[in-house]
């Protein structure tokens, strides 16, 4: 199994291998408050709605507050979203805080849709008190919901719907709003501390805050870190699973150096030592073989092999700080000024297998070149770690983000009526560091080689400066400074995001019907966002200025964005207590709606309908219908990572090529054109819901006023959805996708895919990359290289649709018992039916529900108190599925038809000390366990 530190490219992977850590206890406590914190307000404006004092008609509100927080014994905001069954990426597992420079953070995803995980963009809003975050990430401008200090929070809400009309972009899916404390007296302090099989965390935190009757002020500051937890600490990150019928994904580029030999089979040999002689003869010595290619099924074969996963990290070495404040005062009568920020910085680094060279050429231009049987030219694979000394390298990330939002609220001189003048202004900072080898370096130093249209220098084999040629029998051999400079090299991605908002609104009540007062809300705002990216690959480190190196590249990217929005909502109660009739309890209608204009690409125009209908008290039937859309992300319109990228001459055939090419075509080189795509535009979206909450007080002289029961049926449809081009012959190839490949592609064709990335002189102002010469033009003017064949548009672009339909349901029963205490349970889950991706219009549909994607993600708990003494015992669900007959190599290698379940149970014990000393009133220490069972994710032969 193949494990891959930077990203998850599966989510297969990232639910089944990122799931657990073993058995993970921590400790909690906390210090009495001085006084009860003072109650927050009740008419504060809810999720989901933009009027002062009502809740979001219609809507299934799921809501975590600061009770079942505690209850949980979460102490992280994404321990906190992996309890939601709802957020597909996040649930049940443990989220990694990437340490890549592409796309990093903490996004999670309402649903489960893989197109929303790899660009930009994300269709599920993160809100901080309702307001925006700024984007964080070197390719992404989504917040990170993992920065807020969860010491602050009041609750979690998830709105799993459209959203648009009410919060604009990126609402498709629907919201997860971040809700803090309005107030705060005295002084609280939690330390936690946490261990599992190789594996430390701890976490601190405390908030101490005033009121003096007209105002208030408190402050919070929170640290959380963890050491690294190395894959070689949990069994079922090896890649050798050939003792269970799967395959040996062991590198083959190791210490002990593989060797191919051009010729006939068998021609692979296996070094036995990582310093070989310069005497004739040595290498012949020191190789075993020859070895027949590895097996096709199985991988398995002779080669030195090596457990590169074995060498990293499953989680990264993280640390965090975050300060969070928040001020609120009356002026006068009628007139108030309140204020919160954010401040939180998190380092990440994680530790990655050796740098190493796969198949580099080597042939008798090099000096070190040594021949086993007369041959004249080599492929040899090799790591790094005998001249490193080391097995592994490590790689950074770092994220700043400040926030700060003051608002103004005005009682106005008629009715209830407010108005509110908000400011939001964010900034982030994002860094990243990934080190890798220098290819072009290496190239150049193992045989002489043409580079840009001219032959590159003689090699000479010397320990001094002079030396300009690797040796890859013996990396110790030969000039060092030279392996340095290879070395010393890496990606380096730094992106400055910044979100400057000024809205305002009023709201109050219209007039009055007998059902209850007519109210509502209308306002406008005025947005400007910023990405200032560089993204520097194959870069020396240390190195500000260049290119300095051979390969090397620069890229900068500085688009923005102004957004001028209108909106407005409406609440109509048109049956309440006044006027109810037989059956019709209550019945409330709402309507929204939103109109964003963008300086980049235009008008969306978004409703919501809400319908609550009480046919009696302990019923709610509801329903909505909408719009909703999501904005293309700065980061894919214009991206820095945009280039043109360049295959030379094969010596096998290309299989990416449309059916009939001749055998010389499919040889010829091929230009791809990844990146950015300025005339990406906005994915859309229809949601509809409709469900029933039952919440009886007594029922035929049964009391169950403690039991809530809530279920709703879900249908959201993404249209023109922004993604990349499938690369697989079949679809490319279908007909649909025509116009992301040109046949015998013109110079000025690959110039049209990125119009605006040349200068007056007719270069590229953005990367190029393998080209036989220093412009594109040398793909059609260098004598004896054939002109391209295929040009690849490999650019974001709009594509296709998704539609996810389904059930969620939630069941909470709690029931004091005289004598004992009080004992709880409850069930949530959410329940998929469809969930198809249609990759471009014209294609069939694939349908994620028959494969590769869990039917349903399920959490339970049983609760009780005693006393001082309160325990909770919950599983967590994530149900098996059956394995994609086309997409995955377990079916078709292994005959592994399905993927079983994972469901740790975790527990949960906390013990009121406030009866052992009156200094130690309301406070408490807990442990919590994760995993008890320390249950292994299923295995997956990939």
């Amino acid at each position: 199994m193949n494990f891959n530190p930077q990203t998850n490219a599966r989510f297969v992977k990232k639910l089944l291998c990122g799931a657990s850590l073993g058995a993970l206890a921590t400790m909690i406590a906390g210090q009495a408050l001085a006084q009860a914190p003072a109650t927050e307000e009740v008419t504060v404006t809810a999720t989901g709605t933009s009027i002062k004092g009502i809740a979001p008609v219609g809507t299934n509100l799921i809501t975590v507050d600061a009770a079942d927080i505690k209850a949980t014994g979460a102490i992280t905001t994404e321990e906190i979203l992996g309890q939601i069954p709802q957020l597909a990426n996040t649930f049940n597992t443990q989220t990694v805080s990437p340490t890549a420079i592409n796309i990093g953070g903490v996004r999670p995803s309402i649903r489960y849709n893989p197109a929303q995980n790899i660009l930009g963009l994300s269709s599920t809003l993160v809100l901080l008190d309702g307001h925006n975050l700024v984007g964080v990430s070197g390719l992404a401008t989504t917040p990170d919901a993992g920065l807020i200090p969860t010491i602050v929070l009041q609750r979690v809400d998830v709105i799993p719907d459209g959203a648009s009309s009410i919060y604009g972009a990126n609402a498709i899916a629907g919201v997860i709003n971040f809700v803090t404390r309005e107030t705060y007296q005295g002084f609280q302090a939690n330390i936690s501390a946490g261990v599992a099989d190789g594996y430390s965390a701890f976490n601190a935190g405390m908030m101490v805050g005033t009121d003096w009757g007209t105002g208030g002020v408190y402050g919070a500051f929170e640290h959380k870190e963890n050491t690294y937890l190395m894959a070689r600490d949990r069994s079922y990150t090896k890649m050798d699973l050939t003792g269970i019928g799967g395959r040996d994904s062991r590198g083959t580029s190791c210490d002990l150096a593989n060797i191919s030999v051009p010729g006939a089979q068998p021609n692979n040999y296996a070094l036995t030592s990582n310093q070989v002689g310069f005497a004739p003869g040595s290498l012949k010595a020191a190789a075993s073989g020859p070895f027949g290619a590895l097996n096709a099924t199985t991988n398995a074969g002779s080669l030195n092999r090596c457990d590169t996963n074995s060498y990293a990290s499953l989680f990264p070495r993280e640390e965090q700080n975050s300060f969070f404040g928040q001020f609120h005062q009356r002026i006068m009568p009628g007139v108030e000024f309140s204020t919160k920020f954010l401040w939180s910085t998190r380092l990440d680094s994680a530790i990655n297998p050796e740098l190493s060279a796969t198949n580099v050429a080597i042939d008798n231009t090099n000096p070190y070149f040594q021949s086993i049987n007369g041959e004249t030219t080599q492929n040899v694979s090799f790591a790094f770690g005998p001249f490193w000394g080391s097995q592994s390298v490590t790689d950074y990330n770092n994220v700043q983000e400040f926030q700060i939002t003051p608002k103004l609220t005005v009682d106005l001189p008629f009715g209830d009526w407010q108005a509110i003048a908000t400011f939001n202004y964010g900034r982030s900072n994002t860094t990243g560091f990934n080190r890798s080898v220098n290819t072009a370096l290496l190239a150049q130093s193992m045989r002489r080689s043409v580079v840009a249209g001219t032959l590159s220098p003689a090699l000479v084999a010397s320990p001094s400066l002079a030396g300009n040629a690797v040796d890859p029998y013996n990396l110790t051999a030969g000039n060092p400074l030279l392996i340095d400079n290879i070395l010393n090299t890496g990606s380096y991605g730094k992106a400055i995001q910044h979100q400057i908002q000024w809205g305002g609104q009023a709201n109050g009540t219209l007039f009055s019907l007998p059902g209850g007062d007519v109210k509502a809300a209308l306002g406008g705002q005025w947005a400007f966002e910023d990405y200032v990216a560089n993204w520097n690959t194959n870069w020396p480190i240390g190195t500000v200025a260049g290119p300095a190196a051979p390969g090397a590249q620069m890229a900068i990217a500085r688009p923005h964005r102004i957004t001028n929005t209108g909106f407005a909502e409406i609440n109509v109660p048109i049956v309440g207590k006044d006027n109810e009739l037989p059956f019709v309890h209550a019945l409330t209608f709402n309507v929204s709606g939103r109109i964003d204009s963008y300086s980049d690409f235009g008008n969306t125009e978004n409703y919501k309908i809400g319908i609550s209908y009480e046919p009696f008290e302990a019923l709610t039937i509801r329903a909505t219908n909408g719009t909703s859309y999501d904005a293309p992300s700065l980061a894919d319109t214009a991206a820095p990572d945009t280039r043109f990228t360049y295959t030379a001459q094969r010596t096998a055939a290309n299989t990416n090529v449309p059916p009939g090419t001749s055998a010389a075509d499919a040889l010829r080189p091929s230009i791809s054109t990844p990146g950015g795509n300025p005339q990406l535009g906005p994915e859309t979206g229809r949601t509809w819901s409709i469900g029933g909450d039952f919440h009886p007080t007594t029922e035929l002289g049964v009391d169950l006023s403690g039991l809530t029961v809530s279920i709703t049926a879900f249908h959201t449809k993404f249209e023109h959805q922004q993604g990349l081009i499938l690369n697989n012959p079949g679809l490319l190839f279908s007909g649909a996708y025509n116009q992301y490949y040109i046949l015998n592609p013109t110079l000025a064709q690959v110039q049209a895919r990125y119009p605006t990335n040349f200068n007056a002189a007719g270069n590229a102002t953005v990367a190029t990359t393998g080209f036989p010469g220093p412009d594109l033009a040398s793909a059609f003017n260098t004598p004896g290289v054939n002109q391209p064949y295929i040009l690849y548009d490999l650019r974001r672009n709009n594509l296709g649709e998704a539609l996810i339909e389904g059930l969620d349901i939630a069941l909470n029963y709690t029931t004091d018992i005289e004598d004992f205490g009080s004992l709880s349970g409850g069930f949530s889950g959410t329940f998929t039916t469809t969930n198809t991706n249609t990759p471009a219009p014209g294609l069939a549909a694939i349908n994620l529900v028959q494969y590769s994607f869990p039917l349903s993600a399920m959490t339970a708990f049983v609760a009780a108190t005693v006393g001082p003494v309160t325990g909770r015992v919950t599983v967590n669900y994530s149900p098996g599925f059956n394995v994609s007959p086309v997409l995955n190599q377990a079916l078709s290698l292994y005959g592994q038809k399905r993927i079983e379940a994972f469901h740790p149970v975790n527990l949960f014990v906390s013990y009121d000390l406030s009866g052992l000393a009156p200094w130690l009133a309301d406070s408490e220490a807990s442990v919590a366990m994760n995993n008890v069972g320390d249950d292994s994710p299923p295995i997956y032969l990939s």
